[in-house]
């Protein structure tokens, strides 16, 4: 059987070829279409991400040197990644290895954050649920191709957590390039702590895009079998040309946007829409969105929120209250408020 032109499926690749690398979380796929790409195939269950998720995205980028034009992240999967496996941090968590966690955190910061800064391009084809660590990795890379029934979102404060991959600084990152940014010092911090504080998912690329969770050169594709054929017809078209970003520095308000945070936290308290877990994650949450302990007038490089990220997200997870979180969702697959 022949699939119509440009359809791809790892199905039929495994048939005819073997991995360049392969571990039990990720494959590494050889394809050679309109150009020469490497496809990065998540294949947990939920497409959960776990260390070797990022040892295998890591080995990617290793790999594609000049033999390659870039790389494409994808898979068949019914949910392109529900996020980091919880279980393991939760493992690591009651065994008190709180030196593990943050080796992780920062093995899996370099997966997400190296694709951006590659000198070549990377191109993330979702389907299904992209949330929390899946989302940072669609997040940093250059573009995204994303199927319509794409479901975006970071989703940790949900469980107790902040996203630690990148995903603040992402956001930070987009948020504050927009105009409104220039004429208020507030305003990127404000925008994402209210995105995040009520964990918003996004349900198609329109709404995505709203919420600056896909950028204005990424695209929608309709056909889930032509995301790689599109996402590699755009590395034939960008490959000759492309330069690699330059990373950012930000100006972030630290405690003059804070007090405007812990209103609408109190509010939500009052109003028993949060427990005493979620104004404290949702206090978290907002110190780290601030930019800590700063002012407007000191630049912060991307460094130094992805070590924020990860000090925040280090503090919350040694917490019986975001143990238990943990512990509820994964028992019964549903959100706990504590």
């Amino acid at each position: 059987m022949k699939r119509p032109e440009r359809q791809i499926r790892f199905a039929d690749k495994k048939k005819i070829s073997k991995p360049l690398f392969s571990n039990k979380s990720i494959s590494l796929w050889e394809f050679n279409e309109q150009s020469h790409f490497i496809c990065a195939e998540f294949h947990t269950k939920a497409n959960a991400l776990d260390q070797h998720s990022a040892e295998g995205l890591l080995r990617a980028h290793d790999l594609c040197d000049s033999h390659f034009d870039g790389i494409i992240i994808a898979n068949d999967g019914m949910q392109f990644s529900a996020g980091v496996n919880l279980n393991v941090f939760l493992d690591m968590a009651l065994k008190k290895e709180w030196k593990e966690i943050d080796s992780f955190l920062n093995q899996f910061q370099l997966a997400c954050t190296q694709p951006r800064y590659a000198p070549f391009p990377v191109i993330a084809a979702p389907s299904g649920l992209a949330i929390g660590g899946g989302y940072e990795v669609v997040a940093q890379t250059d573009y995204v191709a994303a199927h319509s029934n794409s479901i975006l979102g970071l989703v940790e404060p949900l469980v107790g957590l902040i996203p630690a991959g990148g995903g603040c600084k992402e956001m930070l990152r987009r948020w504050s390039n927009d105009p409104k940014s220039k004429e208020d010092s507030n305003y990127a911090s404000m925008q994402v702590f209210n995105i995040l504080v009520y964990a918003l998912t996004m349900d198609s690329p329109n709404k995505s895009k709203e919420y600056k969770f896909l950028e204005k050169d990424d695209f929608m594709v309709m056909s889930r079998d032509r995301l790689i054929a599109e996402a590699d017809k755009k590395i034939a078209l960008v490959k000759e040309n492309y330069i690699t970003p330059k990373k950012s520095t930000f100006n972030l308000p630290g405690s003059k946007v804070m007090s405007a945070m812990i209103e609408i936290l109190e509010s939500l308290f009052d109003s028993n829409k949060i427990k005493d877990h979620g104004l404290t994650v949702g206090k978290k949450l907002g110190f780290m969105l601030s930019g800590g302990n700063t002012d407007i007038s000191q630049p912060l490089s991307e460094q130094q929120l992805l070590d924020l990220e990860r000090a925040v997200f280090l503090e919350l997870i040694e917490m019986p209250q975001t143990q238990e979180r943990i512990k509820y969702t994964l028992d019964t697959g549903k959100p706990l408020s504590n």
